[in-house]
């Protein structure tokens, strides 16, 4: 799979997501939960992946939870090629990482970081 794929498809996820989201905070375990609150949760879901856009912050924490996530190779094998894997981590390093808010996300990205190196090293 290529990089250029996945983004492709990304604003499809993101509202597909966001129309998931709502239908899901319909249900009555939600019903605690403000208005204003569901529609913030919609939006968040809906711009997770608008890496040049997002700049509130629980918009960049969620983001960092999804790149974290994406980055993961315990969690789910890579599926890129080796050089969509390189644009991944190039757009990852020099767009996703500068925007990370948390002490947490900025120690996590760098051990998934070298996981991922190694992983892609070992399949030459």
């Amino acid at each position: 799979m290529d990089e250029e794929k996945v983004e492709n498809v990304k604003p499809l996820h993101m509202e597909l997501g966001a129309e998931k989201i709502k239908e899901l905070l319909r249900n009555e375990i939600f019903s605690f939960l403000a208005d204003e609150r569901k529609e913030r949760i919609i939006h968040l879901v809906a711009v997770h992946d608008k890496k040049h856009e997002i700049k509130d912050t629980d918009e960049l924490i969620l983001a960092e939870a999804d790149i974290l996530s994406g980055t993961d190779i315990n969690t789910a094998k890579p599926k890129f090629d080796p050089e969509s894997n390189k644009a991944f981590m190039d757009s990852l390093l020099n767009v996703r990482l500068p925007k990370f808010i948390t002490d947490f996300s900025k120690q996590e990205i760098k051990r998934l970081i070298r996981e991922r190196a190694e992983y892609y090293k070992n399949q030459k």
